[in-house]
């Protein structure tokens, strides 16, 4: 017949037992919750995937904190159009531009300050592109301040909300539909599907640059509708122009190396040539902007630069 346990035993036996408990939940509460995708993004990340992106990388990065449905983003989107669709804003006063902040002399000044600290930068640019320093300065500035202002929106979200509204029951109750004859609501419909079509478009070119380049999409941060980096470009055009500026073996649109090489590829591909006459030049700078006010505040920047300052 064995002998019985001891006390001390026992109680030693119990120590290990409730030390071996603790320990499990212990290890258990220290492992993180496994992040959930938005449901809202469901058919974003079988759309993605079924067009090419593989899916462990789609759902990991949809698996972000950062990344959450916000259909407030495309509203804000939407309401604009619905009003002047419905009350047209009365025309600017002649003579008045949004842009005419970017001739003030403190900018000037900065940026010819800009161009002569990083006059090699520009040398080897100018060299190989005939691109003239000034040029991609005057974008700077009108873009961000010379980097100044880069934009608070959260990329991957702005993008990825606005292609969610592609099914409009995702937004409808943001917008002031009660107030939308019922005419006028098709209109409303097929606007904001066409805004989210874009924004898919731009949303699958951010995941395959960011993929290529090593980026962590969710961590961008650019404008209201996507733009990122020091030359502000959108997905799209980072996907195709984006270049190794200064030999690194990465692309960083926050680089400034990188940036202006990258706006100088840009820039020859639309056809920027020495001794452009002014409406050409303008055209070649309406392709980096549609709008010819902008075009024509940067070719004023550029002059600007260009002359001797004080």
């Amino acid at each position: 017949m064995s002998e019985m346990p001891r006390a001390g035993a026992l109680h030693r036996g119990r120590q290990i037992f409730v030390s071996a408990c603790l320990a499990a939940l212990l290890s258990v509460a220290s492992v993180p919750a496994a992040a959930e995708t938005d449901p809202a993004f469901a058919p974003l990340v079988k759309r993605l995937v079924r067009d090419g992106l593989p899916q462990d990388y789609v759902e990991t990065v949809f698996a972000s904190p950062r990344v959450r449905f916000n259909p407030q983003i495309m509203a804000d989107k939407m309401v604009p159009l619905i009003r002047s669709k419905v009350a047209p804003a009365p025309p600017r006063p002649t003579g008045s531009s949004p842009y005419a902040q970017y001739l003030s002399d403190g900018l000037i000044d900065h940026g010819r300050q800009f161009m002569a600290e990083h006059a090699a930068l520009f040398a080897a640019i100018e060299h190989g592109y005939a691109l003239p320093p000034e040029v991609p300065t005057a974008i700077l500035i009108v873009e961000t301040k010379l980097g100044q202002s880069l934009g608070r929106a959260e990329t991957m979200e702005t993008l990825a909300s606005m292609a969610a509204c592609e099914d409009f029951r995702n937004v409808q109750d943001y917008l002031p539909m009660n107030q939308i004859e019922a005419g006028l609501r098709p209109w409303v419909i097929r606007r904001t599907r066409q805004k989210a079509e874009w924004a898919y478009g731009e949303l699958g070119a951010l995941l395959r640059f960011a993929r290529g380049t090593g980026l962590d999409p969710a961590s961008l941060r650019g404008s209201p509708f996507g733009a990122f980096g020091l030359p502000q470009f959108m997905p799209s055009i980072a996907e195709r122009f984006a270049v190794d500026g200064d030999g690194d073996g990465r692309v960083d649109l926050f680089d400034l190396a990188d940036a202006i090489k990258s706006m100088a590829e840009f820039l020859k591909f639309h056809g920027w040539k020495p001794g452009l006459p002014p409406e050409r030049a303008l055209r070649v700078i309406m392709a980096y902007n549609p709008s010819q006010e902008y075009a024509q505040a940067v070719l004023d920047v550029a002059e600007r630069l260009r002359a001797p300052g004080p």
